[in-house]
């Protein structure tokens, strides 16, 4: 086993300040609860450079309450172009790109080299900018301009410089503007000013956060409560504060109202008749909030019920309704899928266990040779 380097040391210690501003439930967290840093699938330490203008930059880094970083280099210098060849082949830096939208700012015009990637297990070749690995020049150039117009100092913006940005597009600071930056130093201006912002997203997680708010909305549109409170439990698991978190609160009281209502409904309909109409909604609401303490609460209601002596019968006969039936749809499937000996046995089943249910009437009439002739009968 190697000894730790001074690097590993600084790359850990970031990874270890970050846990307390990222949640904990995105893989590049898990990889590091796990004493891994974030990896692609061919083991390298992979560097995320975001693709957009400085106001995408913005909008990202407002929806993930992260520092945007943009690190400014001027072309055809020796001490930038060494400077930009070392922060790209940092892993320090690749492990700090997750937790912030990063990017390169150069308004210089490089020839594209081919490289070879594996996806899904696939290799494609793709051109990229052979400086910055950029999926073209204008993807470094695009900030130029701006970046330089908002932040030179007197007209001059010394490069290699490395600004941290809040997600406004504020100055939080500058790193050793004219030299070549430590990536250490970046990191504790990325993790000071992200402490000043709270609790930050990366991009995964800010992905998941995205999907079960879409499957809480459409839960929502369907009335599927159950399924809308779990959808915002997820959200409140990845992001317990700040906006996000009230609006999955405020998501989570609707659906309980929701529910109180359903279930007050529905129990009152047990006291109509046989009680089986009002067991069912609660039986169908104890699906929806499956696993949760409302899903609890119905199974205690339903108990409760089930030892109503007419509710009891009702039960069983529907019960039986429903096993005959789900023998009758066997039936169909293995006749569909052309297994008629399947089918067959399917029927004389049905047939057999189950007499005087709906299902049973229809298989005697499809199939009056297969019904089972009684003792008295020859």
């Amino acid at each position: 086993m190697r000894n730790l380097t001074t690097t590993d040391l600084r790359a850990w210690l970031v990874w270890l300040c970050a846990l307390a501003v990222f949640p904990l439930n995105t893989e590049h967290a898990i990889a590091a609860q796990a004493g891994q840093r974030p990896q692609d699938k061919a083991g390298a330490l992979t560097l995320q450079l975001f693709a957009g203008n400085l106001k995408d930059a913005r909008a990202r880094a407002a929806e993930r309450n992260v520092p945007i970083v943009a690190i400014a280099l001027l072309e055809d210098e020796a001490d930038n172009v060494s400077a930009r060849d070392e922060l790209l082949a940092s892993e320090e830096l690749a492990a700090l790109s997750v937790q912030c939208v990063l990017f390169f700012s150069n308004n210089g015009q490089h020839k594209p080299r081919e490289i070879v990637e594996v996806v899904e297990q696939k290799k494609r070749t793709r051109s990229v900018c052979s400086a910055f690995g950029t999926a073209n020049c204008r993807e470094h150039q695009q900030h130029w301009d701006e970046i330089y117009n908002k932040f030179n100092q007197d007209g001059e913006l010394r490069c290699p410089q490395v600004l941290v940005l809040t997600p406004e597009a504020k100055l939080e600071d500058r790193v050793s503007p004219g030299m070549k930056p430590a990536v250490s130093a970046i990191a504790e201006l990325v993790l000071r000013t992200q402490a000043k912002l709270g609790r930050g997203l990366d991009e995964a997680a800010l992905a998941s956060i995205k999907e079960a708010n879409g499957r809480a909305a459409r839960a929502e549109s369907a009335g599927k409560w159950g399924s809308a409170w779990r959808a915002f439990a997820e959200v409140l698991a990845i992001a317990p504060d700040g906006s996000r978190a009230v609006a999955a609160k405020l998501g989570q009281a609707r659906a309980e109202a929701a529910f109180a209502k359903q279930r007050d409904e529905a129990s009152a309909k047990l006291g109509l008749g046989n009680g089986l109409d009002g067991y069912l909604a609660l039986e169908e609401l104890a699906r929806d909030w499956n696993g949760t303490e409302q899903a609890a609460l119905l199974s205690r209601i339903l108990k409760r019920a089930e030892k109503e002596p007419a509710l009891k019968e009702a039960l069983a006969k529907k019960r039986r309704e429903d096993e005959a039936q789900a023998l009758w749809n066997e039936a169909e499937q293995a006749t569909i899928a052309k297994q008629p000996k399947e089918a067959e046995r399917k029927l004389r089943m049905l047939l057999r266990k189950y007499a005087d249910t709906a299902a049973y009437a229809r298989a005697a009439k499809a199939h009056p040779e297969w019904v089972p002739k009684k003792p008295t009968e020859k």
